[in-house]
């Protein structure tokens, strides 16, 4: 994978809803729409930003013409995310355990109710029956209302200072070709002190005294998650004028098909791609992309991580009041499912999705815009159009004698400028001669004969008036 530095800025995440959830996608970016162009999911060592390449493959474009754009429609992978807070916290949730540990047990049916929302069955065959010996450390004990049975995860973490800390568990990494299936936990644990407004589902036993030896305690909360990754038809629309845009979903699926209808039916224009380029994808398949997902998936997590505020023990960073819809240094209110859900999928959508993309080609469908009309100057025209504007002008200039609202003309002698910046003052020296205003220049000129003008500065200390 690609230094984060080396990229320059990875492509925008967009979204869409689909029926009652939110889709989360990455960008497409021009390197991928080009001959031999790559997205960032190389993995090589010495690549770099795959915009700053894209220049050998644009050499041959006439930079004055702009060509007819085009609606591409093809496979993408897409992120939906669920999540729901942990229930009943005293008894599922252990503040801090003798050895210095923070448990978080998720209830079957919690999780249970997030597949159903996918319409997804319950995964009992990847889902390991829970043992508590498995996450509770020898000299912790838990709470009695653990039920072995009715628990469906147990998550140990350590107490490390951070505000924020996740557990994720894979349900799929992809093997059926159809995409991958993650629970995602998130752990809250921050310093009441820093959080005046904060609502907590559990708090320490101990208190913690501030600077001011005022007692303050740790808050924990927690929520967990079922993510999806899985591909979706959409339509990006690019030219060669901008970015490419990703417009809209057309609908799940890996490989794209005709939309016909009654009104519309597609016809293909050229040869099959199985002729063309039998090499080509022509769809999406995560068998063999395990690898890419799990080393995506974790540095998507460190990513996360780093904005953590270690320089303190327990302290809300920009990421942590995100989870609840917060504003400010001090904004953090309580932690939101939908909120939480909110962040991990634009987290992920572009820190995992891009890497997605790498240097295989896979099977597009192109709709050329229609060209309905052209605009062009014709220099003839133009100069004869100007050339009579020109000519207007000047007839304006030295033969009207007045303005249109009976203002005078006016011109670049010393009486125009005069009048136009003195007219109040010329009117109130004049009126006993009888100056009106809206008069002539030589009208002007003649009333006012040689009247002269005093200037005066104000008096300043060492020095005197001057006439």
């Amino acid at each position: 994978m690609s230094p984060f530095s080396t990229h320059g800025g990875l492509p925008p995440v967009v979204s869409f809803n689909w029926n009652n959830d939110t889709i989360y996608f990455s960008e497409t970016i021009i390197s991928q729409l080009l001959p031999n162009g790559t997205g960032f999911g190389t993995f090589d060592l010495d690549a770099s930003d795959p915009s700053l390449t894209i220049g050998d493959a644009t050499d041959g474009l006439n930079a004055e013409e702009v060509y007819p754009g085009s609606v591409l429609r093809h496979p993408k992978w897409g992120i939906r995310i669920r999540c729901a807070k942990i229930p009943e916290p005293d008894v599922n949730i252990i503040p801090l355990s003798p050895n210095n540990m923070t448990y978080v047990f998720t209830p079957r049916p919690v999780l249970a109710s997030l597949f159903s929302a996918f319409n997804m069955d319950y995964p009992n065959a990847s889902i390991a029956p829970f043992d508590v010996t498995k996450v509770v450390l020898p000299g912790d004990s838990y709470n009695a209302g653990v039920n072995a049975s009715s628990t469906a995860l147990g998550a140990a973490f350590y107490e490390n200072g951070v505000g924020h800390s996740f557990f994720s568990s894979p349900v799929s990494l992809g093997e059926d070709g159809k995409g991958w299936v993650s629970i995602e936990e998130v752990l809250v644990r921050l310093n009441t002190s820093y959080t005046p407004n904060g609502t907590f589902a559990v708090k320490s036993n101990q208190s913690i005294p501030d600077a001011q030896g005022n007692p303050t305690w740790i808050g924990y909360d927690a929520a967990v998650c079922v993510e999806l990754f899985e591909p979706w038809i959409v339509e990006v629309y690019n030219s060669t004028v901008g970015q490419p845009t990703t417009m809209r979903i057309v609908e799940p699926g890996n490989q794209v098909r005709s939309v016909n209808s009654s009104a519309i039916e597609e016809e293909l224009v050229g040869l099959p791609l199985a002729v063309t380029d039998p090499a080509a994808n022509q769809q999406l398949n995560s068998s063999n992309l395990v690898d890419v997902y799990i080393s995506a998936h974790d540095n998507s997590i460190n990513q996360i991580l780093k904005d953590n505020g270690r320089d303190s023990y327990y302290v809300p960073s920009p990421t942590v009041v995100s989870f609840t819809g917060g504003k400010g240094p001090l904004g953090y209110t309580e932690l939101s499912a939908p909120y939480f859900a909110q962040a991990r999928g634009l987290a992920d959508g572009s820190n995992i999705l891009p890497y997605f993309a790498g240097t295989g080609d896979l099977l597009t469908r192109r709709y050329m815009d229609r060209v309905l009309s052209n605009t062009w100057i014709n220099p003839v025209n133009m100069g004869i159009y100007l050339a009579l504007i020109f000519v207007f002008g000047v007839l304006a200039g030295l033969f009207v004698p007045r303005l249109p609202l009976n203002v005078p003309h006016r011109g670049f002698e010393v009486y125009s400028w005069m009048a136009a910046f003195h007219a109040d003052e010329l009117t109130e020296i004049g009126r006993a001669p009888g100056i009106e205003k809206n008069l002539e220049l030589d009208e002007i000129a003649e009333l006012m004969g040689d009247l002269k003008f005093r200037y005066m500065e104000l008096p300043t200390v060492g020095r005197g008036q001057q006439n």
